[in-house]
């Protein structure tokens, strides 16, 4: 059957729409109150983010993270970087221009240049960078394109499919059913199976069953293997249950079963399985048997690279994965081998994946946030909370240092402490800084507003969301900052962001109407839903 290729460009928005919109998107318009004058913004020198972001830049490449490179470079054409490293620049963009293939594309911060946008009438379809549909709406369920596939569904009452970047069907996940019907008078069975009808003979040496098989996909493409759910139900004629398979399949790219962990429910297993995605080749899986929960990893042939031993863990990223073992709290991580590449020693509330070699935590202990390198020695720290009687508000505030692009951001407040037990002169700061702990910029607020920082989001495609609270209006706003500190968008209560930025778009949701809207990295609106 010849394929259709589903290729429509449709433009998206006229330049009225257009302008209604960026008059949504920036400040309400209201005046704004005088406030006390905030301290100068810093950044570092040219030459030192250069050397920083280049180091992330070749991090990327080197793990196949090619769209993020892309993204990074075209923000280090426009820093102005001096001749040797703008010479070293354009080798990296010639790289990322040779390598890029978005059908393979898989990673945290991208899966495609294709993003999943509803239109006028609800169906789902998806939009490209400029905000203009590449595959029609035609969907009622619509999940992000990974390694070049996105699992869709047309109607309620078709089954899921996978489709490639033309919109062309790739693979169905029809479920297998079978419906057995005796006919006494002809002493036949008439069996159903996948819709197509036969009539087979029947002596009464065998019970007559009714099965069906259930099979639902939980994600996409990783590794070259998709998540799924398999329930099998079996109903003999004097309606006692059989054994019938339940669990985690994952099936690769012809829909054939590749890997299988039951649960305990339908099939004769000791054990349940809760299993994940892929990731850098390896899947977390918790096993639950006789009372203990622990969790595992395994590779993508089955085999458990590490039994499950650790009463708590992450997925890999970046090469290695945080794990806890039971009756400690301290974490350690593991390498992509299973090996242990840093043994137990990190106490912390809050722990996530090393991105472009950087872990950030808070210490549980001395209340500080760390900076960890790979080799688990601490690049920097700030205190997440004032010492107990001292009349410093220096402090990094809350759960509020977050990395990504090789940039960790910290909400950083700086002030006194009255007798009275107020704050006197406090002003708050968004920090940068790099994987050694060097300080690439300081926004400390816009157009001379005083502000205090409540939130920080991880950088993304280059940019970050900040959310401010300007006490003079007593509104809590949101902005967009790239990795040099500057705003893309100036901190604005027209919206709020429904997501971080992925395959060079991020979902806002206005304030006014409740309207999705797409923001791209210029922080200009390519989309409305």
């Amino acid at each position: 059957m010849k394929r259709i290729h589903w290729i429509a460009l449709v433009p998206l928005l006229s330049l009225a729409s257009c302008t209604t919109l960026m008059g949504l998107l920036g400040d309400s318009g209201e005046s704004k109150p005088k406030a006390p004058p905030v301290p100068a913004d810093r950044k570092a020198p040219v030459t030192l983010y250069g050397e920083s972001m280049l180091r992330v830049v070749r991090d990327c490449i080197g793990r196949g993270d090619l769209l993020e490179a892309r993204f990074l470079v075209q923000d280090l054409e426009a820093a102005g970087l001096p001749e040797a490293q703008t010479r070293e620049l354009a080798g990296l963009r010639a790289q990322v221009d040779k390598g890029y293939r978005p059908d393979v594309e898989s990673s945290l911060s991208n899966g495609d240049v294709l993003v999943a946008a509803k239109d006028f009438n609800g169906k789902y379809g998806y939009i490209d960078a400029t905000g203009r549909f590449a595959i029609p709406a035609r969907f009622v369920e619509a999940a992000e394109f990974s390694e070049g596939l996105a699992l869709v569904r047309e109607a309620k009452d078709q089954p899921q499919c996978f489709i490639d970047r033309d919109g062309g069907k790739v693979l169905e996940i029809k479920p297998t059913i079978e419906r057995y019907f005796y006919d006494q008078g002809k002493k036949t069975v008439w069996m159903v199976r996948d819709g197509v009808d036969s009539q087979v003979p029947y002596d009464g040496s065998f019970d007559i069953p009714l099965s069906r098989i259930q099979i639902e996909a939980k994600g996409g493409f990783h590794d070259g293997l998709a998540r799924c759910e398999l329930r099998c139900y079996k109903v003999e004629m004097k309606g006692a249950y059989t054994q019938g398979r339940q669990g985690t399949i994952y099936i690769d790219r012809t829909g054939r079963e590749r890997l299988f962990f039951p649960t305990s429910m339908f099939w004769i297993s000791d054990a349940d399985h809760d299993c994940d995605d892929f990731s850098g080749g390896l899947a977390r899986v918790l096993r639950k048997k006789k009372g203990e929960r622990l969790y595992g990893y395994v590779d993508t042939t089955g085999r458990w690279i590490q039994e499950p031993a650790f009463a708590y863990a992450g997925s890999f990223f970046d090469g290695m994965a945080a794990v806890m073992y039971p009756n400690t709290d301290k974490w350690g991580f593991l390498d992509a081998s299973g090996k242990v590449a840093l043994k137990p020693f990190y106490q912390s509330k809050n722990v996530e994946c090393f991105q472009d070699g950087i872990l950030v935590g808070e210490d549980g202990i001395e209340g500080k946030f760390l900076l960890l390198g790979r080799d688990g020695r601490v690049r920097a720290s700030f205190p997440s909370k004032a010492t107990a009687g001292a009349d410093s508000m220096d402090q990094a505030k809350g759960i509020a240092a977050r990395s990504g692009d090789g940039v960790v951001l910290v909400a950083w407040r700086k002030g006194t402490v009255s007798v009275q037990g107020n704050a006197d002169d406090v002003v708050e700061s968004v920090i940068g800084v790099d994987g050694t702990g060097r300080e690439l910029f300081a926004v400390s607020g816009w157009s001379g507003q005083r502000v205090f920082v409540n939130s920080v989001e991880p950088f993304s495609n280059g940019r970050a969301f900040v959310m401010v609270r300007d006490q003079a209006r007593m509104k809590e706003l949101w902005g967009v900052l790239d990795t040099r500190g500057n705003w893309v968008v100036a901190p604005t209560d027209a919206w709020t962001p429904a997501g971080a930025f992925r395959n060079g778009l991020a979902r806002v949701r206005m304030t006014a109407t409740g309207a999705v809207v797409f923001l791209d990295r210029a922080g200009k609106p390519a989309y409305q839903e």
